[in-house]
């Protein structure tokens, strides 16, 4: 067993720790270099403060003013370009006399510059100048003369604006490289581990007997679960869960009855075994390594184990009497809500944490009512991507 667990180990610390994609650096001192890098998102690149990379021995972290261009896995293309006095890691969509870069000064903003040959200025290309743009650099194509300009529509989009440039080198009859990938729909898998504690707080719903009405005094309990996780957008991911959770509340009660000058007391435990099925969306709110997001989900609740049980007193008459609910709590549907966030290590696994509430009701099996549940709960998790999948787009 224990051969067994290091052989996992290592397998998921060798993928976790792999290099995947190649990098070739051209330096600023006209010299030369090549290694591994841990990831191809352009995003990430193009927010890179020094250039990290593999270059078979150990990791080197090179500053970006030592560096003219570089360029990943042989098909997207760098360079290092001074915008308006501010130093920027530029992608080079398409090259030409007149190429396509992209720029992101901050993680959500995308911006696209047309530099053209002998004129050492990159002008800023948005939806409201296009056309004049494109007036001003390809008025030697027909396809984009005045005329045809105002027919321009469509939306402004990176894969659009390369599309112009190709039609228009394609119009001279002189090649061009576009430095992209072909395009794909692509969804990560992960497989998600996760627990935590939860302070769990439920309340009967009967109006017959008051005092099951009453808060009970939760104790520290704990949950564990896994998820599937498919993240269909850099910003959108759904699951698939399966759960288990333990719950146990408190009650001590007193009543007087005023027409007999009694005391009646009660004394009561709820205890709740829980196996959970349910899906989550979550909604990040970045596309970075760093990711807060927003979780929202539903799920049915199975209780095999459970039961609640109560010990009745009266000090007038001195009876006692200690009654089982049976079946007051077989199963539940619920939701649950929260914040959470996640630290993605390498494009391979995640670690995160997350807080929120989770509600639950169950009513099946007692005439009179049921039980609320109220749980605020705080966790870790840890994932681990175990595939892509990938569509072409249209």
């Amino acid at each position: 067993m224990k051969n067994i667990l290091i052989l996992i180990i290592s397998f998921l610390s060798f993928n976790l720790l792999a290099q995947d994609h190649s990098i070739e650096i051209s330096l600023a001192d006209n010299n030369n270099i090549s290694g591994k890098v841990y990831t191809a998102k352009v995003i990430d690149i193009l927010s890179w403060k020094t250039i990290k990379y593999f270059d078979g021995e150990k990791d080197v972290n090179l500053p970006l003013n030592e560096v003219k261009a570089f360029i990943i896995d042989s098909t997207r293309s760098f360079e290092l370009v001074i915008i308006k006095g501010n130093r920027y890691i530029a992608q080079l969509l398409v090259d030409g006399s007149i190429s396509l870069y992209k720029v992101m000064p901050t993680e959500v903003l995308e911006e696209f510059y047309i530099y053209k040959d002998g004129e050492n200025e990159f002008v800023k290309l948005t939806k409201t100048n296009r056309a004049a743009l494109y007036n001003l650099y390809f008025k030697d194509c027909n396809e984009f003369s005045e005329e045809n300009l105002f027919k321009l529509k469509g939306k402004f989009s990176e894969d659009q604006l390369i599309n112009h440039f190709q039609k228009y080198y394609a119009c001279l009859g002189e090649s061009t490289t576009a430095h992209t990938k072909k395009q794909y729909n692509k969804t990560d898998l992960y497989i998600h581990a996760g627990g935590g504690l939860q302070y769990f707080k439920p309340t009967f719903i009967d109006e017959y007997n008051t005092f099951y009405q009453a808060n009970h005094t939760s104790q520290l309990n704990y949950y564990i679960n896994t998820e599937l996780i498919a993240k269909v957008k850099p910003i959108i991911s759904v699951s698939f869960l399966l759960g288990f959770e333990s719950k146990t509340a408190l009650l001590e009660k007193q009543k007087t009855l005023a027409f007999t000058n009694s005391i009646d007391s009660i004394s009561g435990q709820v205890n709740i075994n829980q196996v959970s099925l349910g899906s989550n969306l979550r909604v990040y709110f970045t596309k970075k390594a760093f990711q807060p997001y927003f979780l929202a989900g539903l799920r049915f609740g199975i209780r095999p184990t459970s039961e609640t049980f109560y010990t009745f007193k009266n000090r007038y008459y001195n009876v006692y009497n200690e009654e089982t609910l049976d079946n007051i709590d077989q199963f539940s549907i619920g939701f649950g809500t929260g914040l959470g966030m996640q630290y993605t290590i390498r494009n391979k696994a995640y670690l995160g944490v997350d807080a929120g509430i989770k509600y639950d009701i169950s009513n099946f099996g007692y005439s009179a009512g049921g039980i609320n549940e109220f749980s605020y709960c705080f966790g870790i998790n840890l994932g681990f991507k175990i595939a892509t999948t990938h569509a072409k787009k249209d």
